[in-house]
């Protein structure tokens, strides 16, 4: 799998990772769709797992232009539901 983070989609700005499946491409899920007007920098992906568990967890981090705050989120990948906004 390939986990990728961007800042724009369809020429709309927002937070945007996708999880791109390695052995067929056209099977792309949307883990965070953020639709904002706001540019993004200095981002990072982390995997946490915890093997007593076996949640697996996607941290993101991100900055926001302009604005100077630095936003850390959680998503938890074994019970998956998209963060979306609109």
């Amino acid at each position: 799998m390939f986990y990728v983070m961007c800042n724009k989609f369809n020429e709309k700005l927002g937070l945007f990772v996708l999880k791109i499946h390695m052995n067929d491409y056209s099977k792309c899920t949307y883990l965070v769709r953020w639709k904002n007007k706001l540019d993004i920098s200095d981002t990072c992906m982390s995997f946490l797992k915890d093997e007593n568990t076996g949640y697996k967890e996607l941290i993101i981090g991100f900055k926001i232009i302009y604005i100077n705050t630095y936003n850390q989120d959680t998503c938890l990948l074994t019970t998956f539901s998209a963060w979306t906004s609109q």
